[in-house]
């Protein structure tokens, strides 16, 4: 084969080391075609291509439910000499170099257990002697962050709560727990601070806690008649701490970090997968269900005055964890694994205080 090499490669602003594509960026990037001999080129264009795709199979009826979206179907000519008077390349490396800008509403890049948004790149080829055509190909993801923006709203702190009553023998208690999060929106790459307290007045023991973001993802097919739902973790901070009856434990301002490369709130663009997120403070019983508190979580895309840092927002902390009026003085803290500064760890016995 004449062809050596066929490299795509994307050019990015000096100043910015963000690996991805904003709804709205322009392309731009050069082709480099290494050749071992001379060749007659007719035509060398550039494909840009995005969509999703879902497919599930119901277990034990062998059936198979799909959908398929297209967003994105663009071409890029580099070379267009024709059949009757292709270009002629010398043997060595050749640079072709291409510009596009993308539509300003694309979906996020997203990779789901029953389904996918991607951008693909690829270079084709038409080249040959005596009409004679080879194809080559090189694919590169392009990534969608939309921009979102965020009601005041999101921003404000929420408490979830939760309790339960256990009955042992001679005796019975609740365990209750009491959580805030700093805030019920963030960006991508952004820092939710948790404060917590956990008490437990029962005669069961309390052998785990954690705190986490989950995220629900719905595909959808058949026009939305058929659906299936998947929930996962995606970062979680774990307190592994014996809390037996008539003690406590309580975080303050433990840090959690939201991924910064996720996809936005409801996959905006998207009408075959939906997302959403929740936080979750989970409580585990021994030889009993978890006791759960949740709320809703809002993850925005980034804003467009936000500048990009290293591929993660870097929007200044203006959403600071407010300051925790304690009323429990004798809980236990946890601050984290490694949580970093302003968090706070002890352990104390729990009839030292006041169930309220």
């Amino acid at each position: 084969m004449s062809v050596e090499d066929l490299l795509l490669h994307f050019d990015y602003d000096e100043h910015d080391e963000k690996q991805f594509y904003l709804p709205g960026d322009v392309l731009r990037g050069k082709v480099f075609l290494h050749l071992r001999m001379s060749l007659r080129v007719r035509t060398m264009s550039l494909h840009v291509q995005g969509g999703a795709a879902v497919s599930w199979e119901v277990p034990g009826k062998k059936k198979i439910y799909s959908a398929r979206e297209v967003y994105l179907q663009g071409v890029i000519k580099m070379v267009d000499a024709g059949a009757d008077h292709p270009l002629l390349l010398d043997r060595g490396v050749h640079e072709f170099t291409f510009y596009y800008q993308l539509p300003p509403d694309l979906p996020s890049t997203y990779s789901g257990i029953y389904g996918s948004v991607s951008y693909v790149a690829k270079v084709r080829g038409n080249t040959g002697p005596g009409g004679r055509g080879q194809r080559h190909c090189h694919q590169r993801t392009v990534h969608g962050f939309p921009e979102t923006r965020l009601a005041p709203r999101h921003f404000r702190r929420q408490r979830p709560k939760a309790s339960k009553m256990f009955v042992g023998f001679l005796r019975g208690g609740e365990i209750k727990l009491q959580c805030n999060i700093s805030r019920t929106a963030a960006i991508p790459g952004d820092i939710i601070y948790i404060n917590a307290e956990v008490s437990n007045w029962s005669p069961r023991s309390i052998t785990h806690i954690q705190a986490a973001i989950v995220l629900e993802s719905t595909y959808r097919a058949h026009n939305s008649r058929k659906t299936i739902v998947f929930r996962q973790i995606i970062n979680k901070r774990v307190d592994v701490f014996d809390v037996r009856t008539l003690r406590g434990r309580r975080w303050r301002n433990v840090q959690m970090h939201v991924p910064p490369f996720i996809p936005d709130s409801n996959l905006e663009g998207c009408s075959i997968i939906d997302i959403s997120y929740f936080f979750e403070y989970r409580v585990q019983i021994a030889g009993k269900d978890d006791l759960v508190a949740r709320t809703p979580l809002w993850v925005g895309g980034h804003p467009i005055e936000t500048r990009l840092v290293h591929g993660v927002s870097g929007v200044r902390d203006s959403f600071h964890a407010d300051a925790y009026s304690v009323s429990h003085k004798d809980l236990p803290w946890y601050g984290g694994d490694g949580g970093g500064w302003g968090t706070i760890s002890e352990s104390v016995d729990g009839d030292s205080f006041e169930l309220r």
